[in-house]
């Protein structure tokens, strides 16, 4: 659970580094990953970067690829930040997961998709941050993600749990723990 939690502050950290405020099509690619961000303010929103996540695990005597791509949503309601006043735009995230090279699973998520596990305030005020690998258990691979208020630290983690079968859950994911260092 530790390493989870790990996981999502270090995925928090780089989208929120590769996020807001950064002149369009400024790029940066991560040396030990398949990551690419791009950063843009179009039209006074402000919206975080396109960021692509490929990789692949062994699991089960299997090899499973996933891709996870973020995406600004320009059909969805912006967020304006109560304080500041400052639009955001939303975000999109598709993952795929492949089995030995067949997909058995493709989806993309907005916010709305873990709507049950928001509250009122997070639901109008909130983004989707991201998404990334978060390890894998008897249930299936595990894959954290969470909503968020702009530019802030408070956010729901959340869990999406990709099946071998191809199912999917969503379950609220865990606080961080009392013995957490960053």
């Amino acid at each position: 659970m530790k390493k989870i939690v790990v996981s999502m502050c270090a995925l928090s950290c780089l989208l929120s580094w590769g996020s807001c405020g950064h002149k369009a099509e400024k790029r940066t690619v991560d040396e030990d990953s398949s990551v690419v961000m791009v950063g843009d303010k179009s039209d006074g929103v402000i919206q975080m970067g396109r960021v692509e996540l490929a990789d692949t695990v062994a699991w089960r005597g299997h090899r499973y690829a996933y891709r996870i791509v973020r995406e600004p949503a320009t059909d969805l309601p912006h967020v304006v930040d109560e304080e500041t006043q400052s639009a955001y735009m939303d975000n999109r995230i598709g993952l795929t997961v492949m089995c030995d090279g067949a997909e058995i699973f493709s989806q993309t998520f907005s916010k709305a998709d873990f709507s049950s596990h928001l509250d009122a305030n997070m639901k109008q005020n909130g983004i989707l941050d991201g998404m990334a690998f978060a390890g894998t258990s008897p249930e299936g691979l595990r894959f954290g993600t969470g909503v968020s208020y702009p530019q802030s630290d408070s956010s729901v983690p959340l869990l999406v749990v990709v099946a071998a079968n191809g199912g999917l859950s969503i379950q609220k994911g865990d606080v961080l723990e009392d013995n957490m260092t960053p």
